[in-house]
Order: C-alpha cells, then structure tokens, then sequence
C-alpha cells in the first residue's frame, strides 16, 4: 500500500465467507474460529470526497 494507502481504518472492511463484516461486531460474534488457521479477505471502502 505504499502508493495507495487507505485515507482511515474506517475505510477498511472485512470479508469473511462472501460477507461485509459489520464495524461494531466482533470476530467472535460472528462465529469467526479461535484457535485455528482462518480465512479472511480485507478490502479498501471506495470513500467519495464529501466537500469536507
């Protein structure tokens, strides 16, 4: 990411079986394994520029 780093850590997402993970969810909660080898994707959010 050294040309194209995210704006925020809020800009970042992440996937887990083909699902958005909420923001204000745990790993846990949504029954994401402990203690063992796990998949997960992380994507950049496209942010608009809002004028701010």
């Amino acid at each position: 990411w050294a040309e194209e780093a995210p704006a925020a850590v809020s800009c970042l997402k992440i996937v887990y079986r083909g699902r958005l993970l909420d923001d204000d969810t745990t790993l846990e909660s949504n029954k994401i394994p402990c203690g063992q080898s796990t998949v997960v994707h992380l994507a950049i959010k496209n942010v608009q520029d809002d004028g701010k």
